[in-house]
């Protein structure tokens, strides 16, 4: 999870799990834990997550 998506520039997509954007780094933690909780709950495996996904959404 990064709020820069830079941070992962140099590394190829098949060498990590996928990227979680969070543009409101101003969030709670606890709504931030929350929101990665209901969207790792939403994904039935890894292999349905796109690789890209945006926190805020899931807030």
């Amino acid at each position: 999870m990064t709020s820069d998506v830079t941070d992962f520039g140099a590394v190829a997509d098949d060498e990590h799990a996928g990227i979680v954007l969070l543009y409101d780094d101003t969030m709670p933690g606890h709504r931030v834990a929350s929101a990665l909780i209901h969207m790792v709950d939403t994904y039935p495996d890894r292999d349905a997550f796109a690789g890209y996904e945006q926190l805020d959404d899931w807030v």
